[in-house]
């Protein structure tokens, strides 16, 4: 039996991890979704999943989407933790937020952000815009983690976790 895939999901309202398991119902694909409540949940997700899947529970996600503005560590900053463990920056990382201001969006790229969402207004709006996201990913080709991993120079030994 062929293993399904992982969404990790970076999001610290209950209500919008609701409605994301919905728009993923309604979108017909199977995926097994990990939320994280916090930034700091999803790099120690992250953590345990490096560890080439030797940790049970903890798959490589197929893709990350992060709400931007969490308390602790914001979607910033957890993009920054990815590009200083450059094992993870192939896996495509989406923000979806709440706000769309120029220097925000800005960042976020410079961060190695895949794409950049504002979350609309209205269930069946934000429930098309996640669909579309999972129809987009699904069908993207992304070198897998664990052939990347082997050649990240020996990075996957040992993760970084200084988030300043």
């Amino acid at each position: 039996m062929e293993q399904r895939s992982t969404i990790l999901l970076v999001e610290d309202n209950p209500d919008d991890v609701f409605l994301f398991e919905r728009a993923l119902r309604q979108c017909g694909r199977e995926y097994d979704v990990h939320a994280a409540r916090s930034g700091e949940e999803a790099i120690d997700y992250l953590q345990r999943a490096c560890r080439g899947g030797h940790v049970p529970g903890y798959p490589v996600p197929k893709f990350i989407l992060l709400d931007n503005h969490m308390p602790g560590v914001a979607g910033s900053d957890f993009l920054r933790w990815i590009s200083d463990n450059r094992i993870y920056e192939v896996v495509p990382t989406v923000i979806l937020s709440g706000s769309d201001q120029p220097s925000e969006v800005k960042l976020a790229f410079q961060l190695g952000v895949h794409g950049y969402f504002l979350k609309p207004a209205g269930i069946t709006k934000q429930t098309e815009l996640l669909k579309m996201i999972f129809h987009y990913w699904a069908e993207s080709s992304v070198p897998p983690v664990k052939e990347y991993q082997s050649t990240a120079e020996g990075e996957q030994a040992m993760l970084k976790t200084d988030l300043r």
